[in-house]
């Protein structure tokens, strides 16, 4: 790993080049900024950019007038980046996972936006606000430092909001994503654009008691919301169950009437048949007037759980559907029991970028 050595000083000296896609995997730059100059300077045609565990990138600015696909894999503690600047007023794709602080992007035409960030210190995103254009948003945001959060909830809450305004699909891929995002009494407007809500968390229990008012909150923000998934990775302990299907009631959520797809992930510790998911599945089966299907994941063995989702009387004439965990992928898991519509819901899932070769 890392053998190769890519040196600065010898590409910086070649005239504009025609590269239309540049992809370096395991590589060393021997010098960082001397290779943003490169790519800013020299490459002008250039449409896709991957840069997956380079060494001494410490620094990274790109500015491209063509660039349409940046993609950034650092891994952790390998010269962790300081700073990350990236303008292109093409750029229309950006996957992201590392630590860098401050990150700013600036991309007006930017539809597509996947963020794996983790670190020590707060995260900030900067010019938020030009991401009018963006289409579907996968987030992963996870602190490594204790009280991070409660130093940090207002301002990032803020910058998330913002970047997201604009979102038709979005999937938040951990805990403090989710919370940050639900904040009660958040002045940030509703989501009115998010028809697509993919939760995916680990949680000691299920969808613990302290989890369920934040993702109520945030359901709040999302008046037009038709297709939901929720995924609980449950670690141990006894599923809780504090809130019931006349919590949900009393939300009023506005979504409710219009939701159609709903995939939840489902564990019930043995000697068990309830929790709070499944109260919420109770829920939707019970007041989703157009709900078309119902994916729910689960054990074979959980005979309690599946009985217990069985014996609710559904408002519309929606199917339940009972899948083995594993036994499918989960990104195209709300449809893939209905073979005709797997085509449809490809086209309308959020596409992650290929890997490099």
């Amino acid at each position: 790993m890392f053998d190769t050595i890519i040196k600065a000083r010898s590409i910086a000296t070649c005239t504009v080049s025609n590269l239309v896609c540049l992809r370096l995997k395991e590589v060393t730059v021997e010098d960082g900024d001397g290779f943003c100059k490169w790519v800013s300077s020299a490459c002008r045609f250039l449409k896709e950019l991957v840069l997956k565990d380079v060494a001494r990138l410490q620094n990274i600015t790109i500015e491209s007038p063509s660039l349409k696909s940046f993609r950034l894999h650092l891994i952790s503690g390998w010269s962790p980046l300081h700073h990350l600047h990236i303008s292109a007023e093409k750029l229309e794709r950006v996957n992201i996972a590392c630590n860098s602080r401050p990150l700013e992007i600036s991309a007006p035409n930017l539809r597509y936006l996947r963020m794996q960030w983790r670190g020590t210190k707060m995260m900030n995103i900067r010019n938020p606000g030009e991401f009018n254009r963006l289409e579907k948003a996968e987030l992963e945001v996870v602190h490594n430092q204790p009280g991070v959060e409660m130093e940090t909830a207002s301002h990032d809450q803020f910058l998330l909001s913002s970047a997201v305004q604009s979102v038709k699909v979005l999937a938040l891929r951990d805990r403090w994503t989710i919370t940050t995002l639900s904040k009660e009494g958040c002045t940030a407007p509703p989501l009115h654009n998010v028809w697509c809500l993919r939760m995916s968390t680990w949680s000691f229990d299920e969808f613990d008691n302290n989890l369920v008012p934040t993702v109520a909150s945030l359901f709040k923000r999302l008046p037009n919301l038709n297709t939901l998934e929720i995924y609980v990775s449950h670690l141990f302990g006894i599923p809780e169950h504090g809130f019931d299907s006349a919590y949900w009631q009393l939300q009023n959520l506005d979504f409710i009437s219009q939701l159609k797809h709903v995939t939840l992930e489902l564990e019930v510790s043995e000697g068990f048949n309830d929790s709070n998911l499944i109260e919420f599945a109770r829920y939707v089966l019970e007041h989703a007037q157009n709900l078309k299907k119902m994916a729910v994941i689960c054990e074979p063995s959980q005979s309690r759980l599946i009985s217990s989702i069985r014996s609710i009387t559904s408002t519309s004439n929606a199917s339940v559907v009972f899948l083995e965990k594993g036994s499918i992928c989960t990104s195209v898991i709300w449809h893939a029991y209905s073979a005709g519509s797997v085509q449809e819901l490809n086209n309308r899932l959020i596409d992650p970028l290929p890997d490099v070769a």
